[in-house]
């Protein structure tokens, strides 16, 4: 029951933060981005469309008279086999079986949730690959016109840095009480309980990397990229005008001729502030300690207790 609970309230805090801080704001920030100076409009425009026909797409078919979205077709086709597999093997009691249809449905609500999640997330790494973006060193918002995009990337890890945090509360919550109260010395049950519980920890870990890898640092190779390119092409320019200078006898001012490009040195080369990135790390990686050191808590007492039945069959021998 406790952890159902941490699942609702998991739910309840991700459903917001995913409402709002991704439906809501990254529709505005894509339909505000076509209009920006850091896009090539055109390619925009046919990238825009192909996302929004995706996310919008519906599923048919014959024996289906209405038109389903896709993501609750996926989520239906994902979770339906194994939610229903405690129908099959475990007896219920009424109000066993409505809590647990609720929570089916809250499940499969949350799973298709995440498949248009996951569908914007594959797109937003698709705008990064694609030559769509152009980097603008002096732009207003003080990071190369990438911010909102690195708030975005903000927002995506604070979903995952919540998910982590419940896979870590569950671990302890659920984990650690049936590893106490079971006997894992058969392989399946060490199995079982390493896929259920240890498992998730490594999806953590995983998807974490992804999103850090392919959100701050792809964008900040573009950045680097953009602003290396116009680096050299304020250079072709200087030294062009200086070689026209040369053979003209028009004075030549050396410094300023090199202000432009070196005024590039310093531009953002991170959509957001390091202290921030900073920071980042460390949140992704508190459900991982938290999580270790609960591992570590388990193991002690198990090795603990293990010395004291010696230590009193040691004293049954003796006496």
């Amino acid at each position: 029951m406790t952890v159902q609970a941490g699942y609702f309230l998991f739910v309840l805090i991700v459903g917001h933060l995913v409402y709002d801080g991704l439906v809501l704001k990254t529709e505005h920030l894509l339909d505000q981005l076509g209009k920006t100076s850091i896009v090539n409009s055109d390619a925009y425009g046919t990238f825009y469309t192909d996302m929004t026909e995706k996310l919008g797409s519906s599923y048919t078919h014959e024996a289906i008279p209405i038109e389903l979205p896709r993501s609750l077709v996926f989520a239906l086709v994902v979770a339906l086999g194994p939610l229903s597999l405690p129908f099959v093997f475990t007896s219920f009691q009424p109000w066993e079986a409505i809590s647990y249809m609720a929570y089916n449905l809250v499940t499969v609500f949350v799973i298709a949730v995440f498949y248009d999640v996951f569908v914007l997330i594959y797109f937003f790494v698709e705008l990064l690959r694609k030559d769509i973006l152009q980097y603008r060193p002096f732009h207003p918002d003080e990071h190369g016109g990438f911010r909102d995009l690195g708030r975005f990337a903000m927002r995506v890890n604070v979903i995952l840095f919540v998910a982590g945090m419940y896979v870590a509360y569950r671990f302890y919550a659920e984990g650690v009480v049936r590893l106490s109260g079971t006997n894992l010395s058969s392989p399946i049950a060490a199995l079982t309980w390493g896929i259920f519980y240890l498992g998730p920890l490594a999806g953590y870990v995983a998807l974490t990397v992804f999103w850090l890898y392919h959100s701050f640092i792809r964008i900040h190779r573009k950045m680097k990229k953009g602003k290396k390119q116009q680096i050299e092409e304020k250079q072709r320019e200087a030294r062009k005008r200086e070689s026209n200078r040369s053979h003209s006898d028009e004075f030549t001012d050396t410094q300023t001729d090199a202000q432009p490009w070196q005024s590039l040195q310093g531009a953002p080369t991170w959509p957001i502030k390091r202290q921030s990135l900073i920071g980042v790390v460390v949140i992704d990686t508190l459900p991982i300690v938290a999580s270790f050191i609960l591992w570590v808590e388990i193991l002690m007492s198990h090795t603990t207790t293990g010395s004291k039945q010696l230590n009193q069959r040691g004293d049954r021998t003796y006496r």
